[in-house]
């Protein structure tokens, strides 16, 4: 499978020559997505820092009720700001839950955060959701690694980090 996702519209973390390239699909406002990029983000960080893998992290606005702050969360991680786009998206999924509940998510993150949208906020949109298309995704998260694809129950059989 070749990666069907925009690297201008990804969090690309490590070096382009690590043996092993993943791709995360994730969602700022996803509980599931929350649950497995706090779980795994200390391997994934190591990994990266020992050169062994290499990771895109995309966030997919799934169309879905419960995932609407989310999705305006999404829109929010400036990917021409690399470093401080994954710091956002660390601080994010470490107190998730006011996101969720927020009523205007968008003052609640500029307020939070400090953040403002990104300008190429809907480009980034539409790239996603044309990889996601391209590529199989279904559920959130999901991890590729290769050609397979890691989500729902089958996240469990992803080898180890």
């Amino acid at each position: 499978m070749t990666n069907a996702f925009a690297k201008a519209y990804s969090l690309n973390l490590g070096a382009a020559a690590a043996p092993r390239a993943l791709t995360i699909v994730l969602n700022l406002g996803c509980t599931d997505s929350h649950d497995w990029f706090n779980a795994n983000i200390e391997a994934l960080d190591a990994a990266i820092a020992a050169g062994r893998v290499q990771a895109q992290l995309v966030f997919w606005n799934k169309q879905k009720p419960a995932l609407a702050n989310g999705n305006v969360a999404n829109g929010y991680i400036d990917y021409q700001h690399p470093d401080a786009a994954f710091k956002f998206v660390r601080a994010v999924f470490a107190n998730q839950e006011p996101l969720r509940a927020a009523a205007d998510p968008a003052a609640y993150l500029e307020k939070t955060y400090g953040v403002t949208r990104f300008a190429e906020a809907d480009a980034a949109a539409k790239a996603t959701a044309d990889g996601v298309a391209n590529s199989g995704v279904n559920f959130l998260p999901t991890v590729i690694d290769g050609d397979v694809l890691y989500s729902d129950e089958k996240m469990s059989e992803l080898p180890e980090l």
